[in-house]
């Protein structure tokens, strides 16, 4: 199903009913059972029989219910839901874990510290939960470090002698695609999570836990279209681009606070229903305790360059063109014959991508006058080669190295599975689909290569794209590939 905006923060997940793995006959109370019984002393147990031995559904529900019937009395102090929560359990004070920066509440306990084994599974449940923002929050202060670095050289390398007061362009653009950035962020810091914890592997959890994550991820993709329009108002974004950073990374962190705050506020059924579709069966208790989410550094550099780079070769003074081309050949070290004269041989080897076997490039049309296109002269006479270099869009440029790690081969791969994911066409817009894909993958896991991440027009055709160049508006839609082939030549 598609995920609709209006629903996205809704936790569609509470429904599905686990595989149970174990049964106790004549399960005690939870406020009767002890630290001492073996399900709970032996660390080897697994999670979800652990929450069983414990009767820590039923203790749930016991907390939340008393949470709503909590009014605190005159001079007494107002707890938020998690500080409640842990009191309610015996647990220790001082757990805001609405702060992605609150220590007490990424702070495991032990059993003695609570009153019952399901204090101490569901506590550290929310400090599993509330640790992975955390490194979360701690990562994307990492990255901003290190993009803000080179950023002084990022329009130098794809827009050449873009003006200062230009830059602003970027960053405006920018914040209207950082949405899915963060949306598919969002999936690499859960793939991440799932991998290490192996949630999937446990059959306990196979049956909710894609659902679940799937909804974290689409509530982030909403939450951060709502502060992406606030901030597309700041006079921040009117800065140059290194100074930009600071609002485009505030509002990643914002998003990620806004979730935070929303999944522990315990203000409603459906904030409830959130929380509790991430801790069910103790599942965030799967997640090992030294968890290393230092990569997710690494991934927000991917994404945010991955996005920037198309939106600085289409604002660049040089006036780029951008898109894909698939000229039907096969791969080759060489160029093919049917790209002369429209190509020289150093562009096939700077911008040349061989994937499945089919010869593709990341070009650009050369201007007129040097370039110039004629309907009746196949051959060029008078014309420089029509596919040309973007500026920083070579190899040697987009090394996997440099620039979050950005290829050109992740151009090609996701605008091309886009192409195809739109029937043969251009135009096709990156959807939040949670049906597809298999039981045990994200959406958007996809990463930098996720279908339409990059939206190059595709062409598919090397005579029908210069005709489309000698013959079309170069504003036209999807420029020089046009949504579908109106007319076709003979080659």
């Amino acid at each position: 199903m598609m995920v609709n905006a209006a629903l996205l923060l809704l936790a569609a997940t509470a429904s599905a009913s686990p595989t149970t793995l174990w049964v106790r006959q004549n399960t005690p109370n939870w406020e009767e059972v002890k630290c001492t019984d073996t399900n709970i002393t032996d660390a080897k147990v697994a999670s979800n029989i652990r929450w069983q031995a414990a009767d820590a559904n039923t203790s749930w529900d016991a907390a939340v219910a008393a949470w709503h019937n909590y009014t605190p009395g005159d001079g007494q102090v107002q707890l938020k839901f998690p500080a409640f929560i842990s009191d309610f359990y015996g647990g220790p004070e001082g757990w805001d874990c609405q702060d992605p920066v609150n220590t007490p509440c990424s702070t495991t306990v032990q059993c003695a510290d609570t009153k019952t084994p399901a204090g101490f599974l569901v506590l550290n449940s929310f400090a599993k939960l509330h640790d992975i923002y955390q490194k979360y929050h701690e990562a994307l202060q990492d990255a901003q470090l290190s993009i803000s670095a080179v950023m002084g050289d990022f329009t130098g390398a794809f827009a050449p002698k873009l003006k200062a007061k230009d830059e602003s362009t970027i960053v405006k653009i920018f914040l209207d695609v950082l949405a899915f950035g963060i949306g598919i962020s969002s999936a690499g810091l859960w793939n991440i999570v799932i991998h290490d914890a192996a949630i999937f592997a446990t059959s306990a959890y196979r049956s909710f836990a894609k659902d679940t994550f799937n909804s974290a991820i689409s509530s982030s993709f909403a939450l951060a279209k709502d502060t992406t329009k606030a901030a597309k108002d700041s006079e921040s974004v009117q800065n140059d681009l290194t100074s930009a950073m600071g609002t485009l990374f505030d509002v990643w962190k914002k998003t990620q606070d806004a979730y935070l705050s929303e999944v522990f506020s315990g203000s409603n059924s459906t904030t409830n229903s959130m929380l509790q579709g991430l801790i069910r069966d103790g599942m965030m208790n799967m997640v090992p305790n030294d968890i290393n989410l230092s990569e997710m550094k690494n991934t927000v550099q991917t994404i945010l360059f991955g996005q920037m780079i198309p939106i600085a070769w289409s604002v660049a003074p040089a006036g780029f063109t951008p898109f894909v081309l698939k000229t039907g050949d096969a791969c080759s070290d060489t160029m093919p014959k049917t790209l002369d004269p429209y190509m020289d041989e150093d562009t096939h080897k700077k911008a040349g991508v061989c994937w499945n076997g089919n010869q593709f490039y990341v070009l650009t049309i050369g201007k007129y006058p040097e370039v110039d296109v004629q309907a009746d002269t196949p051959g060029l006479p008078d014309s420089d080669p029509p596919f040309q270099l973007l500026a920083g869009g070579t190899h040697d440029i987009l090394d996997g190295k440099s620039w979050g790690g950005i290829t050109l081969d992740d151009v090609v791969i996701s605008s091309y599975s886009g192409y195809l994911a739109n029937g043969n066409r251009n135009g096709y817009n990156m959807s939040l689909d949670t049906s597809s894909g298999p039981v045990d993958e994200l959406m958007l896991s996809g990463g930098v290569r996720t279908p339409g991440f990059f939206s190059l027009p595709v062409c598919t055709s090397i005579w029908n794209t210069l005709m489309n160049v000698a013959g079309s508006i170069e504003g036209k839609n999807y420029y020089p590939c046009g949504v579908v082939v109106e007319k076709t030549y003979p080659q």
